[in-house]
């Protein structure tokens, strides 16, 4: 027995260290540090706080910083920020990991010298516990709680992938998760969205020794492009909720952000039920984050009927994006009003929505909002359509704008705009620059001008694509000599954002969806808070040009106010319509008053 004593003294002090430097250790210091605060903070509201988040912050510019590399040195510089304040700016993303306290307190000064706020990703630094993981494994105390962990039992590990010593995430493959599944290790949990798929979203340990000498073999749940242990949000220790409410206060009161990011995982595997935070447990989180004042923003992949119901303040707008993309490959919008149709009929208002306009190199075709309403009916055009049949047509069109052929496993990923391969070689960015400069800013545009978050990113103001995305060739020149330019990508969204700061169209209400002739056109009439004045905003994703005969009782005794160039368009005062001239892959925004701007 005396010969064991070295290694498990060994062991005991290993086990110590990785402790001190586990999440869970830190969130529980974080939590008694600032009790006494919190116990004295009155209650959060019951209710999103979707208003007051946009009043705060409505425009969001995000940054990668390891992939931005070099350029990402200028966020620590004051005439950096005064660019994005100038531009319309009023909340930044720093979409990074592990960056000093000291760091943070200069960009938080920065952008509080400016009214900005800062948007933060606890919970995606709350996945990166390694430390966790490893103690985890080695069966420390709850630790394994913290994830996924299902030990396979010696007789069983035959089936397992083999793997050699110190390998902690060697994929299961999907046959393996059914044999598992049938011995009871894995009852009641579903199979994968896609029949077809052979990978899993499980993983599998080598053999590894435990803190009681015991040697194990674990499988368990990761996100499956990264391979980082999932969170299990639905353990009665509720470890996974105390890291993220440690993380979400470090975040909020220490790191100086205001609003939070939490993200659920892309629904490529239905067995991973139980990864994402459950609704009990992201309706805590939200409620804390408001107690401590905060907001809070969901990205979700879930349909609208699901997704309205979502406690934070603001969600992430995944339906219209495979809409967009899809009206630029074909020239028809059909699906994109279908989606907006759907958004008044379950009452989901565009403002609670954040909009990514996000690199072109980066749109999915997915349709999720008919995947997982397979069997329900769908008006389209002037036939009714079940969800599934719908989505098919759909991403065979987008295939076929797109010339390539259907995968039974993912949604492709694909340029935004059909033209060139993946990623662009200078010689195609050359050739197609004019076209995909309008793409862009019409995609710019159309979220612009509408209800909501608009957010942006630095791959966006330099008009870049491929894997590396920061590197060769982009659509445009940086953002300080782009202001100097009045044609400029970055000058033209400034009257943008500015025109929609001016009359608080980012806290409007989406009333109603126009009819239209015209396949490539959608009219979104909205209204605006305080005056209850309407804007129209219209966008003709064709390469044609269009007109259109605009009617409405909102149109009796109104001038048409052109919201970018703030001039009146042609139109009788006294008429209920007025002419619509659409240029190919242009939109514009009208406000309808009594009173030109001039008077």
């Amino acid at each position: 027995m005396l010969c064991f004593i070295p290694l498990l003294a060994f062991a005991s002090t290993l086990t110590s260290d990785l402790e001190q430097d586990s999440l869970l250790i830190k969130a529980e210091k974080i939590a008694e540090s600032y009790a006494a605060f919190i116990a004295k903070a009155p209650p959060p509201a019951e209710t999103p706080q979707t208003t007051a988040c946009l009043m705060q912050s409505s425009v969001w510019y995000s940054a990668d910083l390891a992939a931005l590399g070099n350029p990402g040195q200028e966020i620590s510089e004051a005439a950096f920020w005064n660019l994005l304040q100038a531009l319309g700016v009023d909340a930044v993303d720093l979409r990074t990991a592990g960056m000093p306290e000291e760091a943070w307190q200069k960009i938080g000064d920065l952008a509080g010298e400016r009214g900005m706020k800062l948007v933060g990703h606890p919970l995606t630094s709350a996945s990166y516990g390694d430390a966790d993981f490893e103690l985890a494994v080695r069966a420390y105390k709850g630790y394994p709680h913290l994830f996924h962990l299902i030990e396979i039992e010696r007789d069983d590990w035959t089936l397992l992938p083999k793997a050699r010593p110190g390998d902690l995430s060697s994929p299961v493959p999907m046959s393996t998760v059914q044999t598992l599944k049938t011995l009871g290790y894995l009852d009641g949990r579903p199979d994968a969205i896609y029949p077809n798929t052979r990978g899993s979203c499980w993983a599998a340990t080598a053999p590894i020794t435990g803190v009681d000498n015991k040697l194990r073999r674990w499988i368990f749940l990761q996100f499956p492009d990264t391979g980082i242990p999932a969170i299990n949000w639905l353990d009665p220790t509720f470890a996974g909720q105390r890291v993220a409410s440690g993380e979400a206060m470090h975040s909020l009161l220490r790191l100086q952000q205001s609003i939070l990011y939490l993200e659920t995982t892309p629904l490529i595997c239905r067995q991973m039920a139980g990864l994402s935070p459950s609704e009990n447990a992201l309706e805590t989180l939200a409620l804390l984050i408001r107690k401590l004042g905060g907001f809070s923003a969901l990205r979700l992949n879930a349909s609208i009927e699901e997704s309205k119901k979502a406690p934070t303040d603001l969600l992430f707008d995944r339906f219209t994006r495979p809409a967009v993309l899809h009206a630029l490959l074909t020239g028809d919008a059909e699906a994109l009003r279908l989606i907006y149709k759907i958004f008044l009929q379950e009452e989901l208002q565009p403002r609670f929505l954040v909009h990514e306009l996000r690199p072109y190199s980066e749109a999915k075709c997915e349709w999720t909002e008919f995947l997982l309403n397979p069997k329900k009916s769908y008006k389209y055009y002037e036939e009714r359509i079940t969800g599934d049949l719908l989505a098919e047509r759909l991403l065979k069109e987008d295939l076929y704008s797109l010339k390539q052929s259907p995968s039974p496993y993912t949604a492709p990923i694909a340029p935004l705009f059909g033209l060139c391969p993946d990623p662009l070689a200078p010689e195609d960015l050359e050739n197609h620059k004019d076209e995909l400069q309008r793409a862009h800013l019409l995609t710019a545009f159309f979220y612009a001008m509408q209800p909501g978050v608009f957010s942006f990113s630095a791959r966006d103001l330099r008009g870049a694509n491929g894997a590396d995305p920061m590197k060769g060739p982009g659509l445009y020149h940086p953002l300080s000599r782009q202001l100097k330019n009045k044609q400029s990508f970055a000058s033209q969204l400034q009257k943008m954002l500015s025109a929609r700061k001016e009359l608080g169209l980012f806290l409007a209400e989406l009333t109603d969806i126009l009819p239209t002739r015209q396949k490539g056109l959608i009219l979104l009439l909205h209204r605006l808070p305080l005056t209850r004045q309407y804007s129209l905003t219209a966008v003709n994703f064709s390469r044609s040009f269009i007109q259109e005969k605009i009617q409405g009782p909102f149109l009796t005794d109104k001038w048409a106010i052109n919201l970018i160039t703030q001039q009146t368009e042609t139109k009788l005062y006294g008429a209920d319509s007025f002419d619509l001239q659409l240029e190919p892959l242009s939109g514009k925004a009208f406000l309808f008053k009594t009173k030109p701007f001039s008077q």
